[in-house]
């Protein structure tokens, strides 16, 4: 807000980004492919929102087009402020059968474990990361994500204000982001 006098300013606030060249999503998708195995970090059903690199892109021009801005007064008002996603929220669960689609897999095991094994998990993978000089696709901040309960948005706001949607569903997204994923041989 300090430089919103002088420079106007609209906030994007996506979930789960994914899409081509994606590492992450990839450390998500590589196990179901592999092995047919998706781990969720929760006892619990806990949804997650998610949205495609071009999607956000669409939305962030949009928003430098014709959003509104925030305020220069410091007032908490969310104006100009938006979340984006791909349209669905899904369970952890679900996410991880629709990556399994998009792979063409006909079985996935999905395996849950508690906050002990997930926490314990992330001890471990810390402790690795230090001794390695490098940080691993576990630690505890993704613990601490993963144990949160539900990361979900509404876009209610940018459809309305932006008119931003989706260009494609997630699972139509998901199934871009696997194709590219082979071709460049990730997968």
């Amino acid at each position: 807000a300090a430089f919103a006098a002088t420079v106007p300013i609209s906030v994007i606030r996506p979930p789960i980004v994914f899409g081509q060249g994606d590492t992450a999503t990839l450390r998500m998708i590589r196990p179901i492919a592999r092995w047919g195995i998706h781990l969720v970090p929760s006892w619990f059903n806990h949804r997650f929102s998610a949205v495609h690199a071009q999607d956000l892109s669409a939305a962030m021009i949009a928003a430098a087009d014709r959003g509104k801005r925030i305020s220069s007064a410091g007032d908490s008002s969310s104006a100009g402020v938006y979340f984006v996603a791909g349209g669905e929220d899904p369970f952890y669960a679900d996410l991880g059968r629709k990556m399994a689609q998009a792979l063409g897999r006909k079985r996935l095991w999905v395996l849950r474990s508690g906050p002990l094994l997930t926490w314990g998990t992330a001890t471990a993978f810390e402790l690795l990361a230090r001794l390695q000089g490098q940080p691993l696709v576990m630690s505890w901040d993704k613990a601490r994500e993963a144990t949160a309960g539900s990361w979900s948005c509404s876009d209610e706001r940018a459809r309305n204000e932006l008119d931003y949607a989706p260009a494609a569903t997630l699972d139509e997204r998901l199934a871009e982001t696997v194709a590219w994923y082979r071709d460049h041989r990730w997968l």
